[in-house]
């Protein structure tokens, strides 16, 4: 048995399956389908074609959804911010100003093709803890942020 300073390695392979699982669980069909639903609701409300994409933690994909009339290209944009929002564990637009604020930041960014600061991303908070991100892309930048912000608030209680 190998042993980490007085612990057995397995103690620790347990606490981190039960951490994962934690974070799986989090990320329920209800919550996906919850801000889907806000999302649509707002964008049908606005009359603003989108697609709203749900990443994991991990930047997976775990929900996408195209309305009728939306660009082909808010396909992919709008699961970048998802990813971006997801890693960074902040919305897209606060990394969008912080990276115009910090010298060198926003020519990093643009070196990563997964991720793209730019507004319309949020991360995904369950029982305070991120556990994806959303992201919205089809109409301006103030749509997609009003239309991402109704989808984040179905997730907080009444």
């Amino acid at each position: 048995m190998v042993k980490i300073g007085s612990y057995p390695v397995y103690i620790f392979a347990i606490l981190k399956l039960v951490w994962f699982k934690q974070l799986v669980i989090n990320m329920t069909q209800d919550v996906i389908e919850q801000m889907i639903s806000a999302t649509l609701l707002e964008a049908n409300l606005l009359q603003v074609p989108i697609t709203v994409s749900i990443v994991d933690l991990g930047g997976h994909l775990v929900a996408m959804q195209r309305m009728d009339g939306c660009s082909f290209f808010a396909l992919d944009v709008s699961q970048k911010k998802a990813v971006t929002a997801s890693q960074f564990k902040m919305p897209t637009h606060t990394l969008y100003e912080l990276a115009q604020r910090v010298p060198g930041m926003e020519k990093a960014l643009d070196k990563n093709s997964a991720i793209l600061p730019i507004v319309g991303g949020f991360p995904v908070i369950v029982n305070e803890q991120v556990v994806g991100g959303l992201g919205i892309s089809g109409g301006d930048a103030d749509q997609d942020k009003a239309i991402g912000e109704k989808g984040i608030q179905a997730l907080l209680p009444d």
